[in-house]
């Protein structure tokens, strides 16, 4: 079970069969760098999902206005889609291009191909499309 520790700025893992938890990535203060889930850092992330495969988490990461990827299998942490632009926006588009504003609850979908986005505050619903990329589409 993974777990957006907003206010320490981490992704947490719980074990369920043991009740310990340990940290998947993130340093423990806010900031926007990818890398090494030890080095990585995070801006009050609001929720995760888990692909299908288990082999990636989906992290939004809310005041950074982005969507993160961390690998379960490396520990890279990677900026999925979401332009870097301070207080966020509303754009669709390319990783680079796409903009959100303060993303909070996710969805792995069609097998992990797609992430559905609850990007809070732009009030809409966003799609971004895993394979290519991550385009960024809104669906309401």
């Amino acid at each position: 079970l993974f777990i957006a520790d907003t206010n320490n700025h981490m992704i947490r893992a719980f074990n369920l069969e043991t009740g310990t938890v340990s940290t998947l990535a993130g340093v423990g203060f806010a900031g926007s760098e990818d890398g090494d889930a030890t080095s990585a850092q995070f801006s009050s992330p609001a929720g995760v999902a888990v692909s299908p495969d288990s082999t990636t988490v989906f992290v939004a990461d809310s005041w950074n206005h982005r969507i993160r990827t961390i690998s379960i299998l490396t520990g890279e942490v990677e900026t999925l889609s979401g332009a870097a632009q301070f207080g966020g926006g509303f754009r669709d588009g390319t990783p680079t291009m796409a903009m959100f504003r303060q993303p909070a609850a996710l969805l792995a979908m069609n097998g992990g191909d797609s992430v559905v986005v609850g990007d809070t505050g732009n009030g809409r619903v966003r799609m971004i499309n895993v394979n290519d990329g991550g385009t960024t589409e809104t669906l309401a």
